[in-house]
């Protein structure tokens, strides 16, 4: 119907008739690739948001480490900030990073 918009929010598609919608050009689809911060995004998050200095192949790692996610990001630059061995914390990170796992257990179970 003209003037209405439908937005669903799911984690796989919905029997929408999606190819057909998407060839009018009635679609606008937000995947996870798209929330994600490219390895710049993170970078300059990293630098210029946490005043995390590490080299570039640290923060490199990280974002590989959390494929990009902000809440990732955010909390191993956290646990950075209270750690002397930036290199070596950020070459053992890992997804059950205290921090992270309090995160997860607190916001997403």
């Amino acid at each position: 119907m003209p003037g209405q918009h439908v937005i669903p929010l799911t984690r796989a598609d919905p029997p929408l008739h999606l190819p057909l919608r998407r060839a009018r050009n009635e679609l606008v689809e937000i995947r996870a690739a798209d929330l994600r911060f490219s390895r710049e995004e993170a970078e300059e998050f990293l630098h210029h948001c946490m005043q995390i200095d590490n080299p570039e192949v640290d923060l490199i790692a990280l974002e590989t480490r959390t494929e990009g996610w902000i809440a990732g990001l955010q909390l191993a630059a956290i646990s950075l900030r209270s750690i002397g061995a930036r290199h070596a914390f950020i070459q053992t990170f890992r997804d059950d990073d205290r921090l992270i796992t309090d995160y997860l257990v607190e916001e997403v179970l």
